[in-house]
């Protein structure tokens, strides 16, 4: 008797499995000691399993991405939403980045932080237009982030010659240089309250903004 086909929410859910245990081993081992076979005895599965879901570990770690920036904008949007003035909207845009890098570390890490392949890396391969949708879909947190600041400029009429792109690259810059010196410890090594500092830092990133723009 041929074994039972999988429903469809059984493979999704598989394919799941799949991607965050990529992810985990990523973030402990690196991108580069990634492999399919790896995985397959992580999760107890066989290599062949994997195969069905993904070509090679390049379309699993775009896969990982992709979702991860989903789940970011998803956040960002949420808790937007809960902000009424360009004032309000912009320090929840600044505390939602330090949240979500507590609060999901790998998925911030493999987005922001790890020196894995990016969208040019893939341009005139297979999987050119995988990498594009990870492209498309990484700058939806960009645009709403430069929404945000916009808004902000707007409401305090503030002239800048800068082009917004500029502004909010050099603001997140910042803010993921911070968030970088969080995670290895180096605030920690510094001051004897380390959250303390970032509780503060919200303000100190809008007077570096204000002061950008002129």
């Amino acid at each position: 008797m041929p074994p039972r086909e999988r429903t469809l929410q059984e493979k999704e859910e598989e394919r799941k499995k799949i991607l965050e245990c990529a992810l985990g081993l990523i973030n402990s081992e690196g991108y580069d000691s990634l492999s399919m076979r790896k995985i397959a005895k992580e999760l107890k599965f066989s290599a062949t399993k994997i195969y069905n879901y993904f070509h090679n570990k390049d379309e699993i770690y775009i896969a990982i991405t992709v979702e991860s920036f989903k789940l970011f904008t998803t956040i960002i949007g949420s808790n937007l939403s809960k902000a009424s003035t360009s004032g309000e909207k912009l320090e929840c845009m600044i505390e939602t980045f330090f949240s979500f890098s507590q609060d999901y570390k790998n998925n911030y890490e493999i987005l922001f932080e790890q020196k894995a392949p990016r969208y040019l890396d893939y341009v005139g391969t297979p999987l050119e237009n995988v990498a594009k949708e990870k492209k498309e879909v990484g700058f939806n947190w960009f645009n709403l982030f430069k929404s945000v600041l916009k808004e902000y400029i707007d409401d305090n009429s503030m002239d800048t010659k800068y082009d917004m792109d500029t502004i909010a690259l050099n603001l997140f810059c910042i803010i993921n240089g911070t968030i970088n010196a969080h995670h290895n410890k180096i605030i920690h090594e510094i001051f004897d309250k380390p959250e303390e500092f970032i509780k503060l830092s919200s303000k100190r990133f809008i007077r570096d903004f204000e002061n950008m723009c002129l």
